[in-house]
């Protein structure tokens, strides 16, 4: 038989980022586990101690934790180690015959400087190095690590993320309940998400109300606070941290949805909002010109009074049948079954190769 490792460890916060994408994929890969049983291949799941038995018998559980983390030689030796993002604190180098490392993106080399930008490449470089394989998620993201990383002749193999369809999942409305035709804005508000844009966007779009959400404690959030008090802003509302339900429900009821991040290797939000019919006006930046397609339409600079132009001049949003239909059409090629298929060739190619 042989074993394969998924790296997991991000679940300890598996609502927010790389701990739903590594909730989502082990998801659906525990669904193939009684396939690749009877092919000799055992599924193991790196996870933290709340998740052991989460998917029942599909995964061989293994804690995260001290031990496993800084005494790797304790672990036992698998087949292939998935190490699922590049930032994982878990090193395969002593429990692993093969790697595969997915590189979610390099953003972090824009949004330092100097030398925390060298010491952050660095430390992507050495695990690339160990790597026998590199996956990432989007051609945008391939090109960089191409670009940035010495990858010793190997190919890297885009595989793209699965999205989960908010209108499949529960739903509820927040407790500030925001007028009908609203527009909607979701992300962590930190620097690079551009979200300060919108804000003095909707000085220009008095009739219209944006509700953004996230983590209002960041410094960045507090900024924009402040800017809105000082412009007197009654169009915005402000929720904090909203549930997945509620981000649901934001979604499903929203006129469109607004994303003029600055940096993505991937920009889950915006198929979140194609899954629910929904226009998408973002930034052309990064990954989001190849992950919006021929969906979205794009700001091509962030001037205030041209991003509100851009707004108005949407008819009614094209809400007809036909175009909230091609969304979601669109959409449903970023699936988990068809990524997790995807990565079990690579799995499988990989026990293969000697």
């Amino acid at each position: 038989m042989k074993r394969i490792l998924i790296d997991l460890e991000k679940l300890k916060d598996p609502y927010v980022g790389l701990g739903e994408v590594s909730l989502r994929y082990a998801t659906a890969l525990a669904a193939k586990a009684p396939f690749l049983k009877e092919e000799g291949i055992i599924l193991c799941a790196l996870v933290p101690p709340s998740f052991v038995g989460y998917w029942g018998n599909a995964f061989t559980y293994f804690k995260t934790g001290f031990r496993s983390r800084y005494f790797p030689g304790t672990m036992p030796v698998f087949d292939v180690w998935h190490s699922l993002h590049q930032t994982t604190g878990y090193d395969p180098a002593c429990s692993a015959r093969k790697v595969l490392l997915t590189i979610h993106d390099l953003n972090l080399l824009y949004e330092k400087t100097g030398w925390k930008a060298e010491k952050y490449r660095r430390k992507i470089q050495k695990k690339t190095h160990r790597a026998s394989v590199i996956s990432t998620i989007s051609a945008f993201s391939a090109e960089e690590i191409r670009q940035h990383l010495d990858l010793n002749g190997k190919e890297v193999h885009v595989i793209r993320n699965g999205v989960a369809n908010p209108l499949e999942q529960p739903s509820h409305a927040p407790k500030q309940l925001p007028p009908e035709d609203f527009l909607f804005h979701i992300s962590s508000l930190t620097a690079k998400k551009n979200t300060h844009t919108l804000v003095e966007m909707m000085r220009i779009l008095p009739e219209k109300t944006l509700v953004i959400a996230g983590n209002w404690q960041t410094a960045y959030a507090q900024q924009m606070t402040k800017r809105i008090e000082v412009l007197d802003l009654k169009n915005i509302i402000r929720l904090h941290q909203p549930s997945a339900e509620e981000k649901n429900w934001l979604y499903s009821h929203c006129a469109a949805f607004l994303f003029p991040s600055l940096f993505e290797g991937f920009g889950l939000p915006v198929i979140e909002a194609f899954y629910a019919g929904k226009p998408v006006f973002s930034s052309p930046l990064t990954s989001l010109r190849e992950i919006g397609g021929n969906q979205a339409v794009f700001w091509e600079n962030f001037d205030p009074e041209y991003m509100a132009m851009t707004i108005r001049n949407a008819p009614d949003f094209n809400q007809s049948d036909a175009a909230v239909l091609a969304r979601k059409n669109y959409a449903s090629q970023f699936n988990w079954e068809k990524a997790s298929e995807e990565y079990i060739s690579l799995y499988k190619a990989m026990l293969e190769e000697k």
